[in-house]
């Protein structure tokens, strides 16, 4: 048996983010050790990452078997029941909760069911663990954009390449997002694509709309510089393409659900030595 996991140390998350991570870990059972894993029934999402083997989850009458390159889900209130299958099952899993978990559940068109969406990006669930090694608030904050990633990858799928329309989209945002003037119609008369042919790839692809990427980039942005404590909320406002200090904290409310002051009350403690993997794979 190999067990390699972690849990928050505080009862509820402390932070403003939309993702709060519970738990994270890496087992790998035997056949014969099925007897360690407990049926409890639980009240936070659970996600369940198959790498080798097989294994088997069961909920009242229904059960699947998870595969290598699968994905399944427990739910709030289901009661775990998972036994290996093969010889040896070697999995990951993330368990996150907090007050929105329907909403996250139906925004992700998350299902029990396993998936088939490819090879366990391991890496960001030990980036994941590594947060919670050290629970600052900046990096309880790092777990949740991790956790998120995971979140993405589980429903898009991993290795998956993107269009070369929605390439030449996303690199167009990169270069132009701080003209607050920039907008989905200029990026279409650029591109020399209709709108509704941009809307219905980027929408395929990334599982949000073009106009909604615009604005998850800028305020991403935003954060960051932030974050870096360097600059007035009216200069970030103007650098990340918005038109008015008003606007922004307008944008910012709506998106992320607490305001940019909140923001820089964070205390910009060190990380655990792994840069952020959004920094590290940043294509554009």
């Amino acid at each position: 048996m190999f067990i390699k996991a972690i849990r928050r140390p505080f009862k509820k998350g402390r932070t403003f983010s939309p993702v709060h991570v519970r738990s994270v870990g890496h087992y790998i059972f035997r056949k014969e050790e099925a007897h360690h894993i407990l049926k409890m029934r639980k009240f936070f999402l659970e996600l369940f990452w198959c790498v080798r083997g097989e294994g088997r989850f069961r909920l009242g009458r229904k059960q699947w078997i998870l595969k290598p390159g699968e994905v399944c889900f427990y739910f709030p209130g289901d009661t775990h029941d998972l036994t290996p299958v093969s010889d040896e099952w070697e999995y990951f899993f993330l368990g996150i909760d907090g007050n929105n978990l329907q909403d996250l559940i139906s925004r992700f068109h998350l299902v029990r069911e396993p998936v088939a969406v490819g090879v366990c990006p391991a890496y960001i669930f030990d980036m994941t663990y590594d947060m919670l090694q050290v629970p600052t608030l900046q990096n309880e904050y790092l777990a949740g954009a991790y956790a998120f990633e995971i979140l993405t990858h589980s429903v898009m799928g991993t290795g998956k390449e993107l269009s070369y329309e929605v390439e030449s989209f996303m690199q167009i945002v990169a270069e132009k997002y701080a003209d607050h003037s920039v907008d989905i119609n200029q990026i279409c008369e650029q591109m020399r694509i209709h709108r509704a042919t941009l809307f219905r790839k980027v929408k395929s692809e990334c599982g949000i709309t073009p106009s909604e990427y615009l604005m998850a980039y800028r305020i991403q942005q935003a954060i960051e510089k932030i974050m870096q404590k360097k600059l007035s909320m009216k200069e970030i406002a103007g650098k990340t393409g918005f038109s008015s200090v008003t606007y922004f904290y307008r944008a910012f409310r709506n998106f992320t659900g607490t305001s940019p002051k909140k923001i820089t009350a964070l205390p910009m403690a060190p990380l655990t030595g792994k840069q952020s993997i959004m920094q590290k794979n940043k294509k554009i």
